[in-house]
């Protein structure tokens, strides 16, 4: 899996956290729901090699099916 903070750090840290909140609002069921979410990740790096990283992150889709 490719993840968006790859891109952003070079470095390797020491310390990697993340939080994640999400809704579902129902409108059909789970036939029809609209999904999203809120992300936080922190990474410390001890060494300073350039590995520390702080973002948030928005998620949201529309699940369809019948």
């Amino acid at each position: 899996m490719h993840m968006y903070e790859d891109e952003i750090v070079v470095g390797n840290g020491n310390e990697y956290r993340e939080g994640f909140a999400g809704f579902n609002w129902f409108f059909y069921g789970h036939k029809l729901k609209w999904q999203t979410g809120l992300q936080f990740t922190s990474m410390v790096d001890d060494s300073d090699t350039g590995g520390n990283y702080d973002g948030w992150g928005v998620i949201t889709g529309l699940r369809i099916y019948w």
